[in-house]
């Protein structure tokens, strides 16, 4: 035999060869180990594995018959890897162990050796999967990652095939299919997320094309408007066999067949299955694909759609999104269709089951446009305006405008009837009278009392600053007090007596009419300032309502511009500043030493000195005095502005506490002028009956002295805090109505 005919032999033998097809399917059990669950796997590849000779008795002589690395660039398909996370648990239930799977690119290595050698042992199948994904591992120890995971299945060794692998020449040249159990284990590198025995396995192998099982899938988007088309192509595998189309129902989607593709058109509105059906050497394969038809009946029940608003009612953007119901054939055909809008950019788009959910995003137009789920287009398109604001904002705005104007107004007449008011008026009239007459009064008290300390100092001959008419009572109340003792022992002169009660019914009328003047004018400043307090008091109260109003109604204005496209209104005008400086604090000044007459008054009476022109001293400097000695001075200002109620009350709570005062001098004046004339009526009688009189006069003198004292130490006390008042308190009412008159205009 010659070279040419060896040669013409092999190549004709080399015809035959073709890849060994490969069908793999196994699954492993669970992780063994007390208190874990999980960690139970698959694994399922389907694909060739190429020949590694030209001939068959090269293919029964080899190790490597059938093998994936026959090939540079394998490109058969991945594996299929899942496993299922591995949780173990301690005796208390807690968990100390969890394991996760990811990722991995799954590519295979197969291996069928037909070679026949026991020592190896051969022939034997080998398939891994190189990188079957990454384990992660979490305990108590730490967290552990173990990546490019290997799954590998050998048989024989680590498990069995059942039968055994056995190919002869013969099943070469005619081609053959055979199928086998797998039992054993599998070799898996990450052993904390997996079991290594295996469930189930089974293994397919058939060479030459005429034993491939057949598939068929199909490709195409059939969801389609009524009397729209589109063509369905089935992809099929091996070649060669006859391809069925069918739909159900028939009436929905109309079917042309041509080879493996099919003109599919909507018919009658509704849902329906398009199917596929590949036969090859007697086994059939299917496939279906979702398809309906569907028409576009109306949106928002035919009527055009509102102006969306852009700005909620607060004057931001809104997250609101409108709905508006559309009918369908078939109904509820929200997963059949998809609206489109073509400016994107200002509005987004849901579509529901049978409603339309629209979401502006920015001011415009546009149309949408219904179409069905492969993007034909069903229905007539729509128009849709983003405004700023919808027509319910708009309308909400306007009431929210109008209540706050009514408001508004209800305060402001308010305001004007607390000014117009008849009591602050009179008020408001008098105030200025009354305090003057207050400021006089005060004056006249100082002139006509003394306080304890400024008595006890003339006594001393240490008094200073006081006229002589001051020091002359001063030296009488103390020779007095001498012959109410005297009195009272029985020594008492009858003219002596009578002389100084003509004295002391002089003292004790002019007393008691400062102490009525001076409460009557405390009582009709203090009317004034009641009325006049009790209007800032309302003001106080209405002008922050007022002026929240006012900034509620601008706001709620610019809204209502704003979506009417208006310039914003104008500013409001600043309120007038109403701070007030700070009150200066009065410094502490140490209480006078008042010693009141009494028993303790030496019972010799001190000789009348004569009376010395008083030596002129500079006035000493006007302080507060303390809080002990009458508080801060009142009606304090530095600039220009109405006193606040608390200010106004102050300077009340003042007058009034002089005014009980007064009050009460006036109450013990007259008790002492009914005492002093019973013992007047005694004196012209025997020495028992006078020493009784003296004895029931002595408390009356003494709390008449007393209130005297109090008389001159709250006058000057008054004095000095009233003092900025004469001239503040005339400006209040202008001042208030100003006030009253900048809310009324604003």
């Amino acid at each position: 035999m010659g070279i040419a005919t060896i040669l013409a032999a092999a190549t004709a033998q080399a015809v035959g060869i073709e890849p060994l097809h490969v069908e793999l399917s196994v699954e492993g059990k669970p992780f063994l180990a007390e208190g874990c669950e999980g960690g139970d796997w698959s694994m399922t590849w389907r694909g060739e594995l190429p020949g590694e000779s030209n001939n068959i008795s090269d293919q029964l002589m080899s190790y490597s018959s059938f093998d994936s690395t026959h090939e540079q660039q394998f490109n058969g398909p991945p594996a299929t890897v899942t496993v299922k996370p591995l949780i173990c648990r301690d005796n208390n239930g807690a968990i100390v162990l969890q394991t996760s799977w990811s990722g991995g690119t799954r590519s295979i290595r197969g291996v069928v050796a037909l070679k026949n050698d026991p020592g190896i042992p051969s022939p034997f199948f080998d398939f891994s999967v190189e990188d079957a994904g990454t384990c992660h591992v979490k305990s108590s120890m730490g967290t552990q990652v173990l990546d490019n995971s290997l799954i590998q299945v050998r048989a024989p060794l680590m498990s069995a095939l059942v039968p055994e692998l056995s190919i002869t020449r013969e099943e070469m040249e005619r081609g053959f299919s055979k199928q086998y159990r797998i039992e054993g284990q599998a070799l898996a590198s990450a052993m904390m997320c997996m079991g290594s025995e295996l469930k189930r396995g089974e293994l397919r192998i058939s060479y030459k094309s005429n034993d491939k099982q057949p598939t068929i899938g199909l490709s195409g988007c059939a969801n389609l408007p009524r009397g729209g088309s589109t063509k369905v192509v089935a992809k099929v595998d091996p070649p060669g066999g006859s391809v069925k189309f069918s739909v159900d129902p028939s009436s929905t989607i109309g079917l042309q067949p041509s080879g493996t593709t099919a003109t599919a058109t909507g018919a009658t509105p509704g849902r329906a299955t398009i199917k596929g059906e590949y036969t090859y050497n007697g086994r059939t394969a299917t496939a279906t694909l979702p398809a309906s038809s569907v028409e576009l009946l109306s949106v928002n029940s035919g009527q055009s759609i509102p102006k969306l608003g852009l700005l909620g009612v607060n004057g931001k953007p809104s997250s609101k999104v409108y709905s508006f119901p559309f009918q369908s054939n078939p109904g509820d055909a929200g997963d059949l269709l998809v609206f489109k809008a073509e400016n994107q950019a200002i509005v987004s788009l849901l579509t529901q089951r049978s409603s339309i959910g629209i979401q502006p995003v920015r001011e415009g137009r546009t149309r949408v446009q219904a179409m069905t789920t492969c993007g034909a287009p069903v229905g007539e398109p729509f128009e849709i305006e983003i405004a700023t604001c919808d027509d319910d904002v708009r309308s909400e705005l306007q009431r929210r405008q109008e209540e706050l104007i009514r408001r508004e107004k209800e305060i402001v007449k308010r305001i004007t009837q607390l000014t117009a008011d008849p009591e602050f008026q009179r008020a408001a009239t008098e105030i200025k009278e009354n305090t003057i007459k207050m400021a006089v009064k005060t004056a006249e008290l100082i002139a006509a009392t003394l306080t304890g300390s400024q008595a006890t100092a003339v006594s001393k001959g240490t008094a200073s600053g006081l006229s002589l008419t001051q020091i002359e009572t001063a030296q009488n109340i103390w020779s007095v007090a001498d012959i109410i003792n005297d009195g009272a022992s029985g020594n008492a002169n009858s003219a002596i007596v009578s002389t100084y009660a003509l004295y002391l019914n002089s003292w004790a009328a002019s007393a008691l009419k400062g102490a009525i003047d001076s409460g009557l004018a405390a009582q009709q400043l203090g009317q004034d300032l009641g009325s006049i307090a009790g209007v800032v008091e309302q003001l106080e109260d209405l002008e922050p309502r007022h002026d929240a109003i006012r900034r509620d109604l601008y706001d709620v204005t610019r809204r209502v511009h704003q979506c009417d496209k208006l310039p914003p209104p104008a500013p409001l005008p600043p309120r007038p500043d109403g701070k007030r400086p700070p009150v200066p604090q009065p410094q502490p000044v140490p209480p006078p030493v008042e010693i009141p007459p009494g028993t303790e008054i030496p019972s010799e009476p001190a000789p009348v000195p004569t009376p010395q022109p008083p030596v002129e001293q500079p006035p000493p400097p006007i302080v507060d005095p303390s809080p002990g000695t009458g508080g801060a001075r009142l009606c304090v200002r530095e600039k220009e502005e109405s006193m606040t109620t608390q200010d106004l009350r102050a300077v009340l709570e003042a007058v009034s506490t002089f005014r009980t005062t007064a009050q009460r001098a006036r109450e013990v004046f007259e008790t002492f002028q009914a005492s002093l004339r019973d013992l007047e009526a005694s004196i012209s009688k025997d020495d028992a009956t006078r020493s009784t009189a003296f004895d029931a006069f002595v408390p009356s003198y003494n709390a008449a002295v007393q209130a005297y004292f109090d008389m001159g130490e709250a006058s000057r006390k008054q004095e000095q805090r009233f003092e900025p008042c004469t001239a503040e308190l005339e400006k209040q009412p202008p001042a208030i109505e100003r006030r009253a008159g900048w809310s009324q205009e604003n």
